[in-house]
C-alpha cells in the first residue's frame, strides 16, 4: 500500500486556532473547543492512513 502524508497548510493553523479561541473563550465552552480539535486530527489522520475512501481534493495549482 501506498504511503500518503497531509500536508497542513499554515492557513488552516491560523483559521483552526481562531476557531478555537472562538469557541473556547468568546462562547465560553473550552471543552467544545477541546473535542473539536481532536475530531479534526481524527479526521485528518483518518484520511492519511485510507485515502481511497475519500474523494480527493485537487488544488487549484
Amino acid at each position: 500500500m501506498a504511503n500518503y502524508q497531509i500536508r497542513i497548510l499554515p492557513s488552516f493553523e491560523q483559521d483552526l486556532n481562531q476557531i478555537v479561541d472562538y469557541i473556547a473563550l468568546t462562547l465560553s465552552n473550552p471543552s467544545a473547543a477541546m473535542n473539536l480539535v481532536e475530531n479534526i486530527h481524527k479526521a485528518i489522520e483518518e484520511r492519511a492512513n485510507y485515502p481511497l475512501n475519500f474523494q480527493p481534493f485537487l488544488s487549484q495549482k
